[in-house]
């Protein structure tokens, strides 16, 4: 098996260490409808999320999400990961 990534790190994990890398106030995440989002909000938004979701949605390991495709996406999947759920 080749590696090219490390991949004993979760998805959460690796955009918190890279959000260290580059900075809070860099750019993660773009669309032409919401405009962008640095590391920091990306980041606030998530935490703000994954709280929420892990109180109304406390007895449950997957959580079910439809989303757009825009910041708003990223935003919730890292949320429900970051609640400990795994998205679906």
């Amino acid at each position: 098996v080749f590696r090219t990534q490390d991949i004993d790190k979760t998805v959460l994990q690796k955009i918190i260490e890279t959000a260290h890398e580059r900075g809070m106030k860099e750019l993660a995440v773009q669309d032409p409808i919401t405009g962008s989002l640095s590391y920091g909000k990306l980041l606030t938004a998530a935490a703000v999320l994954g709280e929420k979701f892990e109180h109304l949605y406390a007895g449950q390991e997957t959580l079910g999400i439809m989303l757009p495709n825009a910041n708003g996406s990223c935003a919730t999947l890292l949320g429900v990961m970051s609640a400990g759920k795994v998205p679906a």
